[in-house]
């Protein structure tokens, strides 16, 4: 409504009115006397008045109204600059999620994390050793202890003050220097002949396979007499497969926790193995080579994966936290995507606590199914009642280096 009642300022008719002020000094006075001859000049004054009074009398200046229409000019740019802001910040919440995400997490700690650290603290400590110690006496052979061991002991969660910003407090290997997830970049990974991983026992259908909702992410079990297990693709040994999990965001546009050229992908499943010679899990994340995790993002297309739209279907039987049920057993090879011979190489760690020392191996051809068969996904909640969505830990700045793995032979 302003920029319009602005417009007659260009009319020459008022030259007139600005010669009688030039001509008598004595006019200042006479305006000041006559409330009839300002009111009728103040539409006028908003071009025509600075110009004239500024060069003739500098006294002048002080009278004239000119302050009014200086703060009509400023509400008018205010207007305009609210609108341009609004306008930047939409797009940038699909790529760099990392520093969106964690300064969000970061607020929420100080405000609140000051209380809740001297409040919970001594007993967080006593807890935590008790179950650390249960975990310690435990059979890692015992399916449920084996598939769930990385996920017990300290409080954490994806989400406010026990988020990824808080990790590093508790678990001082989500600190160290090659962390995960990264931005997995095609021009500046060096290019590197790694020979194809060996994928054993993939193919064989399991004995029995179950889905888990252990509160933070979904994961998948499964029970055979001989396990799956990778080999070759520049690992040192054999890697024998212990559980997968499932991570996703709110939207179609975020969810993957690792990134291609700064996008991210609606799913991302992450294949956990340990080295076999280290007998267990808990003694393989000790050591910097004990743990190797494959990488599989999964987008969204026009035909549907049988086999993903399967696991989606049983969700409806763990909506809540420490809930299991039994699926159709299908053989791990189902969740690879067709082309295996190409994969980024980088050392990191998991990407949930403790943040153990991991050799990843992410594969840039993904899975695709249709969004519909993957909804039920947001129905599963946490034990707090809210969805798990958005259980992905923010990009990770990694000081090691990223190889592509192209299939010419050993590194």
């Amino acid at each position: 409504m302003a920029p319009t009642t602005m417009a007659p300022p260009t009319t020459t008719t008022m030259a007139p009115t600005t010669t009688t002020t030039t001509t008598t000094p004595t006019t200042t006075t006479t305006t000041t006397t006559t409330p009839t001859t300002t009111t009728t000049t103040t539409p006028t004054t908003t071009t025509t008045p600075t110009t004239t009074t500024t060069t003739t009398t500098p006294t002048t200046t002080t009278t004239t109204t000119t302050p009014t229409t200086t703060t009509t000019t400023t509400t008018t740019t205010t207007t305009t600059t609210t609108t341009t802001t609004t306008t930047t910040t939409t797009p940038a919440r699909f790529f760099i999620r990392g520093a969106l995400d964690d300064s969000s997490d970061s607020d929420d700690i100080n405000n609140s994390n000051k209380n809740n650290k001297r409040k919970n603290s001594k007993s967080k400590k006593r807890n935590s050793n008790k179950n650390d110690k249960r975990n310690a006496n435990k059979d890692d052979d015992d399916d449920e202890n084996t598939n769930r061991t990385l996920n017990r002991g300290k409080e954490w969660s994806y989400h406010g003050v026990t988020g990824p910003t808080y990790w590093p407090r508790e678990f001082k290997n989500c600190d160290n220097y090659q962390q995960s997830p990264i931005n997995l970049e095609m021009n500046l990974a060096v290019k590197k002949p790694i020979a194809p991983l060996v994928f054993r026992n993939y193919d064989a259908t399991p004995d029995f396979m179950k889905i888990v909702n252990d509160g933070r992410l979904v994961a998948l079990d499964l029970k055979m007499a001989e396990m799956p297990f990778i080999e070759g693709g520049g690992l040192k040994g054999e890697y024998e497969f212990f559980r997968m999990d499932f991570h996703w965001g709110r939207t179609a546009y975020l969810g993957s926790e690792h990134f291609i050229d700064s996008a991210s992908y609606p799913f991302e499943l992450q294949l956990l193995h340990y080295k076999k010679k280290y007998g267990t899990v808990q003694e393989a994340r000790k050591h910097p080579d004990g743990l190797a995790v494959l990488g599989v993002f999964v987008t969204f297309g026009e035909e549907e994966n049988a086999v993903l739209k399967g696991v989606s279907a049983s969700l409806k039987d763990i909506p809540t936290p420490i809930s299991a049920a039994r699926i159709s057993a299908v053989p791990l090879s189902a969740f690879l995507p067709q082309n295996t011979t190409t994969f980024f190489r980088y050392d990191g760690s998991l990407t949930s606590p403790p943040c153990s020392a991991a050799i990843w191996s992410v594969f840039p051809n993904s899975l695709s199914t249709t969004q519909e068969s993957m909804l039920a996904f947001n129905s599963v909640t946490d034990e707090a009642g809210f969805p798990l969505s958005g259980n992905y830990r923010p990009v990770q700045l990694n000081s090691g280096w990223t190889y592509l793995a192209q299939p010419d032979g050993e590194i």
